[in-house]
């Protein structure tokens, strides 16, 4: 039931052009790796495995955008059940508590606390008291103590649930996504995320359909998943496609995309220091048909050889230009044709 009224109010949402979707890029990706700096250095300095901890940390962070993402809806959905399906209440009353005790053990128990930045912990805690706010309200239980939090946390939950309950009785179609995006935005968790609206998500959807109707390259298409298409580039696509450019390497122009991208607001010294670290690399040479290089600049992600071999020429366009032709690498009707989409 809680999932049949969670479709519902997408479905409402929808209808009324308010439906959003919760998406990671690679910018976002780093950005967290920077604030669970703290949980890698304890786990490095128990001898764990730079592959584990790269796993490790992806859960904390998929598990805290799910959790900052589906907590406004489910308040609502609770609330929805509770009052219009009598019947369904004391297994909505188990339900609730099997997921406080969760709720508590993630933010309480020591094993967790020794690893986890208490930075991440406090966000959770957050979110976390306004599910007990909702289990007092409708159970008269409270379960507020147990989880040990701060008044600043105390604060936060109850500003956020007051707003929740100002909404509640009077739903309007898609409210959920404004609150999501209020709170995580006063708890500087906005910088992992963004939304994109449904309407532009079926535009990327178009591009990927119209680029690889003839392509089936799967980095181009790991690319595309990942990139910000608007309908002009739909056009662009269409070219892209039907070009004759000698040597034109379409994956290489992709992930050019995305390193304009994730280069967008980096200071050039940022740049620069990662184009000589890929400089480093790119000394032993880089396949273009091997996997698993990886850029300590760049945390928490896994490059192909094409995919690396563009981040390496667009970081030294944007960073060395004067040097770019020493690197010798034939991409510049790829960065030109990359460039021109990215501006669209």
């Amino acid at each position: 039931m809680h999932e049949l009224t969670h479709l519902k109010f997408v479905m409402d949402a929808r209808e009324n052009g308010k439906y959003q979707l919760i998406v990671s890029d690679d910018k976002n990706k780093s950005a967290f790796y920077e604030f669970a700096q703290s949980t890698i250095q304890k786990l490095r300095s128990r001898g764990i495995p730079e592959t584990n901890i790269s796993n490790f940390v992806s859960s904390i962070r998929d598990g805290l955008i799910s959790q900052l993402f589906n907590t406004p809806i489910d308040l609502f959905i609770e609330d929805y059940l509770f009052n219009e399906f009598e019947e369904l209440r004391p297994y909505q009353f188990i339900s609730l508590l099997g997921l406080m005790q969760e709720s508590i053990q993630a933010v309480t128990d020591p094993q967790i606390l020794e690893i986890a930045s208490e930075h991440i912990v406090s966000k959770s805690k957050t979110y976390n008291l306004m599910g007990a706010f909702q289990f007092r309200d409708l159970f008269h239980i409270d379960l507020e103590n147990e989880f040990n939090a701060s008044p600043k946390e105390r604060k936060l939950a109850e500003g956020f649930y007051k707003e929740f309950i100002r909404q509640k009785d009077s739903k309007v179609p898609g409210i959920e996504y404004e609150l999501l995006d209020s709170w995580s935005k006063r708890l500087d968790l906005d910088r992992f995320f963004y939304l994109l609206p449904e309407q532009d998500f079926l535009k990327r959807k178009k591009l990927e359909e119209s680029f690889l109707e003839e392509e089936s390259n799967e980095e181009i298409q790991e690319t595309l998943a990942s990139s910000h298409a608007s309908e002009e580039d739909v056009e662009m696509a269409k070219f892209l496609r039907n070009q004759e450019i000698a040597g034109l390497n379409k994956a290489i122009v992709f992930y050019m995309i995305g390193a304009l991208e994730y280069f967008r607001d980096m200071p050039i010294a940022d740049i620069k220091n990662i184009a000589m670290e890929i400089a480093k690399i790119g000394m032993n040479g880089i396949s273009p048909e091997k996997d698993g290089y990886s850029v300590s600049m760049i945390p928490g992600k896994s490059f192909s050889g094409n995919h690396l071999l563009a981040y390496y020429y667009v970081s030294w366009k944007l960073a060395i230009p004067e040097m770019l032709e020493k690197l010798q690498l034939p991409f510049r009707d790829e960065f030109e044709i990359a460039e021109n989409l990215f501006e669209k």
